[in-house]
């Protein structure tokens, strides 16, 4: 009997030893899956949204950064064309549910064109004055956070 407990140890501990590996190879597998999907899922602006929280143990730096922020908050379903100062489109023609959110953004200037006053725009943190209208709205910021109306043909245009 003495040697069959032995013979019996040694597959025991083989046993051990492949079911402690097999969890191994789930635990990392199930990690590079769901590392794949979080890297690739955030949209363009899901990260810029998060950018600025990663850095906000530089507020000296972010502050000193040239340009002007904006952020924008639906009070009520809205459609947004949002340019850079490069006419680069940072929300090319979405349309935002009522409470959604998107930026901060940040740029030298920006113009925007709304379809409607729908809108909480804050820049540099501070409420910009959008009047509630149910007509297509536009604005030009420049790089003091200073907002002018734009005009029909003025406005910016998104797909």
């Amino acid at each position: 009997m003495g040697a069959r407990s032995d013979r019996s140890r040694v597959p025991g501990r083989v046993l051990v030893a492949a079911v402690a590996l097999g969890l191994v190879a789930v635990v990392v597998a199930i990690g590079l899956a769901g590392g794949g999907s979080d890297s690739s899922s955030p949209a363009p602006v899901a990260r810029q949204g998060k950018e600025p929280h990663r850095k906000q143990g530089k507020a000296t730096t972010t502050a000193a950064r040239p340009g002007v922020a904006m952020r924008l908050a639906a009070t009520a379903e809205v459609w947004v064309c949002l340019l850079d100062a490069k006419q680069e489109p940072l929300v090319d023609g979405q349309i935002l549910e009522e409470g959604a959110e998107t930026g901060p953004f940040r740029s030298g200037s920006f113009e925007i064109a709304l379809g409607n006053g729908s809108v909480t725009m804050l820049v540099d943190g501070k409420r910009a004055d959008v009047p509630a209208s149910s007509s297509p709205v536009g604005y030009r910021i420049d790089s003091g956070g200073a907002l002018t109306a734009l005009e029909e043909g003025e406005r910016p245009e998104c797909e």
